[in-house]
């Protein structure tokens, strides 16, 4: 009876241990791993990709900002090349305290710009701009005595 099951087991051995069924049962948890590994490369890969996306996306709106900022202002500084009384708040040697002065106007809401003259080097800050000299003399007074005691008014050639 001992050569009977001895004979049996061995026959099993030999049917079940080929090299497929060893290498479907024995390695099996390194190709699963190795299955899993390349699933989570993909995976880093996909989300790599989507941020890259998502930062080219936030680079094109914000060049469309600073594009239509820009064109803003140059139309501003058009309108108000136009116009030929200025009523002026600061004159400035040194071109950053006139753009600062500028900003603080602007951010206070008033149509600010800054006038290079061409005879010298000095920057003027104008607040407001007008084409009728009657109105740009009501305003001028207003502002002398409401915000800017020393403004003066500027008259473009």
């Amino acid at each position: 009876m001992r050569w009977i099951l001895f004979f049996f087991l061995f026959f099993l051995f030999l049917t079940f241990s080929s090299c497929k069924f060893i290498k479907r049962n024995i390695f099996f948890k390194e190709s699963a791993l190795k299955a899993m590994m390349l699933k989570q490369k993909q995976d880093s890969i996909r989300v790599s990709d989507s941020l890259r996306f998502i930062q080219e996306e936030q680079i094109s709106l914000e060049n469309s900002r600073l594009d239509s900022a820009r064109k803003e202002d140059e139309n501003r500084k058009m309108q108000n090349s136009r116009l030929k009384y200025k009523i002026i708040v600061g004159s400035f040697t040194n071109s950053q305290n006139a753009r600062d002065l500028s900003e603080s106007y602007k951010s206070r809401g008033f149509n600010s710009d800054i006038i290079n003259a061409n005879d010298d080097s000095v920057e003027y800050v104008s607040a407001e701009a007008y084409d009728n000299q009657k109105q740009a003399m009501e305003r001028l007074r207003e502002f002398k005595t409401t915000i800017e005691p020393k403004a003066w008014l500027y008259v473009v050639k």
